[in-house]
């Protein structure tokens, strides 16, 4: 699983600098006290602009909790995620390899497919056949890997290479899906 958030690096330069932080600890720890012109011991004093190790533990909790909790949940979706998705939706589009970019993250996404749609139907399924060059405006449902109807596309052109697909609630508002085709269970095109 890849997670591509922005804050990852933020997180790195903290657990780096709270990391350095303890290691100057330790070893003024070793090294005992400081002796100040006078004689006496002194304590040194921590500068207050570093990050305390419980502030960078609480932070990377954080972090990680949010994409981790929406992962779980299903409502991260990455663009590889729904790129796998369209060609487990139908038949026409088996073999296709789709590429898609973010522009809602979990709900909308832009996809251009590396060739059109074959409008082949498997034999005896009487569903009709999509010509080439009749693709602008077809709507197709999209499924997760575990074969469940998770949203839709709607072809942008007529060639059927660019698409605009949606997840969950927005594949309905967008009028691609019904909401009770959602989540319903849907083998693969090449089989279970």
């Amino acid at each position: 699983m890849t997670i591509d958030d922005p804050r990852l690096p933020l997180l790195g330069d903290a657990l780096r600098e709270a990391a350095a932080a303890d290691l100057a600890r330790t070893d003024e720890t070793r090294s005992g006290p400081i002796r100040s012109a006078d004689g006496r011991s002194r304590r040194r004093i921590r500068p207050s602009t570093r990050i305390g190790t419980r502030t960078v533990v609480a932070l990377v909790a954080v972090v990680l909790a949010v994409p981790a909790a929406a992962i779980a949940t299903g409502v991260l979706s990455s663009d590889q995620k729904v790129a796998a998705s369209i060609p487990q939706g139908t038949y026409a589009f088996s073999g296709i390899e789709p590429t898609c970019t973010t522009l809602r993250e979990g709900q909308e996404y832009e996809c251009v497919l590396d060739r059109p749609p074959n409008g082949e139907v498997p034999p005896g399924s009487g569903s009709f056949v999509i010509r080439p060059g009749q693709w602008d405006g077809v709507v197709e449902g999209t499924v997760d890997d575990t074969h469940h109807v998770n949203g839709g596309c709607r072809s942008q052109n007529a060639e059927g290479t660019r698409w605009l697909c949606y997840l969950g609630e927005e594949s309905v508002k967008h009028q691609i899906l019904a909401s009770s085709a959602l989540g319903q269970y849907l083998p693969s095109p090449a089989g279970p």
